[in-house]
């Protein structure tokens, strides 16, 4: 049934709307769209956690370019026509539904074809179309969804932003800003407001520090050039830190942060030495989370122990020197979920693992040539 957008008396009685807290939400609603549209297969892709890419592909029925370009308004649906029909709505979703509140939030793409000869590909920034393509594709429809883009980075700033005030009121500033990096829109969160002040010439001796694992050294063995920001090349080629589009970290790496690349404007600054960026074995960071555990009462979920992993290193450096330095780190997640990593830890299962410099150049060979 084609999209149509609701009359607004009707859309003023439909009191649900569709929120999007975390990436988990996002996958639960792409799904069940898929789901309605009759597919018999869906492929769920998901980079850390969901933080630097969601894709959802499937068979179902796909759109032709108008109902594509409506499924990305408000109060569009292909169930609803009258009042009647609101009590009577029983499957998950539409083609389309939520699509507006997702795009909002992300950097995102619709590819969809309704015969799998000729389709439409739409790109979608801060919810605004920026561009709408012809495509050939299957059928079905595909939707890609990545966080890593400059207007995610600016959103996640309310951490800055908060922890800004908090510090003012406890009379302090940082000398040091340090965070995890897989993606990097958390640590942009934080350091965006504080690096403001340095670019202005205030506070011009506060370093900023970017932590990766060593088992995805993005930004510390990386290159800096244009590469796809996922996997199946349908991204529009983005100028970063990069391991290659084809790089998949080893098994072993339980830490997370496992993206091959990094935010273009977290690899711009430390391009140009405004940041820094370290790599940390896992063994040092699940010990520094226990650490922390045991001091604070708060489990730490493996991606911020790299921040807290070298927030320690620095304070140990502090000690040794007899000077003094306000540190703030970023502790973005808990580690509730995190339990069979810790048990690895624990148990002495984790292995200290540095991806080899020739596998580095054989993710590297597969870069884009421009």
């Amino acid at each position: 049934m084609p999209i149509k957008v609701l009359p607004p008396d009707l859309a003023a009685r439909i009191a649900a709307g569709e929120v999007i807290e975390r990436p988990a939400s996002v996958v639960k609603e792409l799904v069940e769209n898929a789901l309605d549209a009759g597919a018999a297969t869906v492929r769920v892709e998901i980079e850390d956690g969901g933080k630097a890419l969601i894709r959802v592909s499937d068979d179902g029925e796909g759109m032709d370019r108008g109902d594509a370009m409506l499924a990305l308004g408000r109060h569009a649906t292909s169930k609803i026509r009258a009042a009647a029909d609101l009590i009577g709505v029983g499957t998950f979703g539409f083609r389309g539904e939520a699509l507006p509140a997702v795009a909002s939030v992300s950097r995102f793409e619709l590819e969809t074809s309704p015969d799998g000869r000729t389709g439409t590909r739409l790109r979608v920034a801060g919810g605004k179309v920026e561009a709408v393509e012809d495509a050939v594709t299957h059928p079905g429809t595909k939707y890609s969804l990545g966080s890593v883009l400059n207007h995610v980075l600016m959103h996640q700033t309310v951490i800055g932003l908060e922890s800004k005030k908090q510090m003012e009121k406890a009379g302090f500033y940082p000398d040091l800003v340090i965070g995890c990096v897989g993606g990097g829109s958390s640590f942009a969160g934080l350091s965006f407001p504080f690096l403001q002040d340095k670019l202005k010439g205030r506070n011009a001796k506060t370093r900023f520090i970017a932590v990766e694992p060593e088992a995805c050294p993005s930004v510390t063995r990386g290159e800096y050039t244009y590469d796809f920001g996922d996997t199946a090349e349908t991204t529009p080629l983005i100028k970063m830190y990069t391991l290659g589009h084809t790089f998949v970290p080893p098994g072993i790496h339980a830490g997370g942060l496992r993206y091959h690349g990094m935010a273009p404007l977290i690899s711009h600054l430390c391009h140009l030495g405004v940041m820094e960026a370290v790599a940390v074995h896992q063994n040092p960071v699940f010990e520094a989370a226990v650490q922390f555990a045991r001091t604070e009462g708060i489990v730490p979920a493996p991606e911020p122990a790299h921040a807290i992993r070298v927030a320690i290193d620095e304070a140990l450096k502090c000690r040794e020197s007899g000077q003094a330095k306000t540190i703030l780190f970023n502790l973005c997640g808990h580690g509730h979920f995190d339990m069979a990593a810790y048990d690895q830890y624990l148990a002495g299962k984790l292995e200290d693992y540095a991806y080899p410099k020739e596998e580095v150049e054989k993710a590297l060979a597969g870069l884009p040539k421009l």
